[in-house]
C-alpha cells in the first residue's frame, strides 16, 4: 500500500480507501449477503416407512384404489381350507357400486374381482 513511508498522502489515500471502500467495487460485491436459510427441525425430509416397490396391506378404507395399481388378488383354495392361491396383477377398471375391480392378471388374463378379495397393493407405482 505505501511504496514511500516518507510520502504521507499515499498513507492517507491507501487508509481513506479502507475506511471507506474503493469506490470501483461494483454494487454487487458492496451489498450485504443474504442471510442462510437453515430449515427447522420439524421440516427435515425424512426417509418413506414402507419402500418404494413393497407390497402393503389393503385396508377397508383404502378402497377404491387407483387405475392401475398393482395389488395381489386371493383366491380361497377349498382344497386345501388354510391357504390361499394369490395372483399378481394391475387395476384396470373400477366397479364402485358393484364392489368390483377389473384386474388384469400376470398373464394378461382379465377377470372381475371382489374388493374384499384385493388384500396386498405395491407403493408407489
Amino acid at each position: 500500500m505505501v511504496s514511500n513511508p516518507s510520502s504521507g498522502a499515499e498513507f492517507m489515500d491507501a487508509t481513506r480507501s479502507e475506511r471507506l471502500g474503493d469506490p470501483r467495487r461494483s454494487a454487487q460485491e458492496l451489498a450485504p449477503s443474504p442471510p442462510m436459510v437453515v430449515p427447522a427441525a420439524g421440516l427435515a425430509i425424512e426417509p418413506p416407512s414402507v419402500p418404494d416397490g413393497t407390497f402393503v396391506k389393503v385396508e377397508a378404507a383404502d378402497h377404491p384404489l387407483p387405475r392401475a395399481c398393482e395389488v395381489t388378488v386371493n383366491f380361497q383354495d377349498y382344497h386345501r381350507s388354510s391357504s390361499k392361491l394369490g395372483r399378481f396383477g394391475k387395476i384396470v377398471g373400477i366397479d364402485e357400486s358393484g364392489g368390483e375391480y377389473l384386474v388384469m392378471l400376470d398373464n394378461f388374463e382379465c377377470l372381475a374381482a371382489p374388493m374384499r378379495r384385493v388384500e396386498w397393493r405395491k407403493v408407489a407405482t
